[in-house]
C-alpha cells in the first residue's frame, strides 16, 4: 500500500520547489526529506524531480503525478478505511453511551480500562452524552449500553437495569455567597435560594428529584429555575445566578471559581445505573453489563 505521507511531502515540495521551506513546512530536516523524496522515486522508478545548483524543478513524471497525488491519496486513505474496517467487523463491537458526569467518575473509568484489557478483541465504542438521557434514548438502537444517573421505569423487559451506586450531593456555591463559610449544609439553609435544575425534564433523573426533595424538605421556600444542561447550570452559578446541586466528582468540568459544601440530606442523592439492550442479543454488550454488575456488587 502506497505511503501517503510521502504523498504529501512530495506535493509540498513540489509547491514550493525548496528542500529547506519545504522541510521547514514538515518540520523534518532536509536529509530525511531528501531521503523520502528518494524513497518515493524508487517507489515509482522514475525521477520526479531535477535538481541543480539553481534549485529543484518538477521533471515530467513529476508534473503528472502532482495532478494525480491529492486523487492517489485518497484512494490509499479509501483502502486504509475499508482494510481498517474488515478487520474491526472480525471484532465485537459494543456501543457505549455515557453520560458527561459519569465520564469523570474513576469506577467507570476503570470498569473501561479493565474490560479493554480483559476483552482485547472487543471493541468498546464510547460516546460522551452532554444532552441528557431521555428514556427514548433506550428505545433508538443507537448504543448497547447506557451509563447514566436516571432510573428509568417502563424500558422494554429485554432492557437489563442495574444499580451500580448512589453518591451524595454537595451544593455549587459562587464567589461570595452566604454559605461558604459553612462546613456542612442542610435543607433549611437553601430557604430563599434560587435553585438551577440541569435535566429537570428528566423527571427519572438526579437533578429534578432532588429539586423536589428540597422543595418538600423546605415548603416550597426555594425557587426552581429550568437549565437546559448541566454546563449551563454550572456557568449560571459561577455568575451569581444561583446555586447547584451536583456529585462532587464534576468538580473537574466546573468553572473554577465555584465552591462545593456536602449537603446534608440523605434523600439527596446523585444514582447511577447501567442499562444493557438485550434485543441486540450483543454478546458482548452482556460481558460488560455483567463485568459492571459484578464489580459494584463487590
Amino acid at each position: 500500500m502506497m505511503d501517503t505521507e510521502g504523498l504529501y511531502e512530495f506535493l509540498i515540495l513540489s509547491k514550493t520547489l525548496n528542500f529547506s521551506k519545504a522541510a521547514d513546512i514538515l518540520y523534518l530536516s532536509q536529509s530525511v526529506l531528501s531521503r523520502h523524496i528518494k524513497a518515493l522515486e524508487q517507489t515509482f522508478e522514475v525521477p520526479l524531480f531535477m535538481r541543480s545548483t539553481h534549485g529543484v524543478q518538477l521533471t515530467e513524471a513529476g508534473e503528472l503525478l502532482a495532478r494525480q497525488a491529492t486523487v492517489l491519496m485518497d484512494e490509499c486513505d479509501h483502502a486504509r478505511f475499508v482494510s481498517a474496517l474488515s478487520a474491526q467487523n472480525k471484532r465485537q463491537v459494543v456501543r457505549v453511551g455515557c453520560v458527561l458526569e459519569l465520564a469523570y467518575l474513576s469506577y467507570i473509568q476503570n470498569l473501561i480500562t479493565h474490560f479493554r484489557q480483559q476483552y482485547p478483541d472487543i471493541k468498546l465504542t464510547i460516546t460522551v452524552l452532554t444532552a441528557g438521557t431521555p428514556e427514548s434514548l433506550i428505545d433508538a438502537n443507537l448504543y448497547d449500553i447506557i451509563l447514566t444517573p436516571c432510573e428509568f421505569i417502563s424500558t422494554a423487559s429485554q432492557v437489563k437495569m442495574h444499580f451500580i451506586q448512589s453518591y451524595p450531593v454537595s451544593v455549587a456555591l459562587y464567589p461570595g455567597h452566604r454559605l461558604l463559610t459553612e462546613n456542612l449544609l442542610f435543607a433549611k439553609d437553601l430557604i430563599g435560594e434560587q435553585l438551577l435544575v440541569p435535566f429537570a425534564h428528566e423527571l427519572f433523573g438526579p437533578y429534578a428529584r432532588n429539586w423536589k426533595v428540597i422543595e418538600k424538605a423546605t415548603n416550597q421556600r426555594v425557587v426552581g429555575l429550568k437549565m437546559d444542561n448541566l454546563a449551563t447550570a454550572l456557568f449560571e452559578a459561577a455568575v451569581g445566578h444561583g446555586v447547584v446541586l451536583v456529585p462532587d466528582f464534576i468538580k473537574p468540568i466546573a468553572p473554577e471559581s465555584l465552591k462545593f459544601v456536602a449537603l446534608a440530606n440523605k434523600y439527596c442523592r446523585y444514582g447511577v445505573y447501567i442499562y444493557y439492550d438485550g434485543r441486540q442479543k450483543n454478546q458482548g454488550a452482556q460481558l460488560f453489563f455483567e463485568a459492571c454488575r459484578r464489580t459494584s456488587d463487590n
